[in-house]
């Protein structure tokens, strides 16, 4: 199923068989579902999802994505954004990788594989994987959540902690100015470079 307009507002249930391309010029609204087992598409101005999607694979271009919905992926997710502002669930059981300006995350952000963000990062919602989690920006913030994965490597200018950082096998964190930790730091194996 493809659909290209001006503009889409989905408030009832967009279904594709083997693959689902949406492309919008200006806003994709989603209040209802977006399905497929194949790979999704989403290419917008902007995407507002405030209800589900549940796709194979999922690839999104947007100039912001702002969700309060849950974007379930079976396989691999690429996300790439000028800006996030995440309150709801983007999950995936491969690879999830979000590159963008500046990633707000409210909710929760979930990889049975890698999980790589790119860019600046704050807000107090949780990070998770079961693989490598990685963050690299100017400025990372983490107002009180909880970041996790098999191994963790923080690389940033400035990293303020408020919450927990775990890497259960190793943690790495690199920053080539301040780094202020006012939470928990925690690995079997601990770098720190500020």
């Amino acid at each position: 199923l493809a659909v290209t307009a001006g503009s889409l507002d989905n408030g009832g249930t967009l279904l594709g068989g083997e693959a689902l391309t949406l492309t919008a010029d200006g806003a994709l609204t989603n209040t209802g579902r977006l399905l497929t087992p194949g790979a999704a598409v989403l290419t917008a101005a902007s995407v507002v999802n405030a209800g589900e999607g549940q796709a194979g694979r999922l690839q999104l271009t947007s100039g912001a994505l702002a969700n309060t919905g849950t974007l379930a992926v079976n396989g691999g997710a690429w996300l790439t954004l000028d800006g996030l502002d995440n309150r709801g669930t983007l999950s995936a059981l491969g690879d999830l990788t979000v590159t963008g300006t500046d990633l707000h995350n409210a909710g929760r952000l979930a990889a049975r594989g890698a999980l790589t963000l790119s860019g600046n990062y704050g807000g107090a919602g949780e990070l998770y994987s079961e693989g490598a989690l990685g963050l690299r920006g100017a400025a990372l913030v983490n107002d009180g959540g909880r970041w996790q994965g098999e191994t963790l490597a923080v690389t940033a200018d400035r990293l303020d902690n408020r919450g927990t950082v775990t890497g259960l096998t190793a943690l790495t964190v690199t920053t080539a100015g301040t780094l202020t930790n006012t939470g928990r730091l925690e690995g079997r194996r601990l770098a720190l470079t500020a």
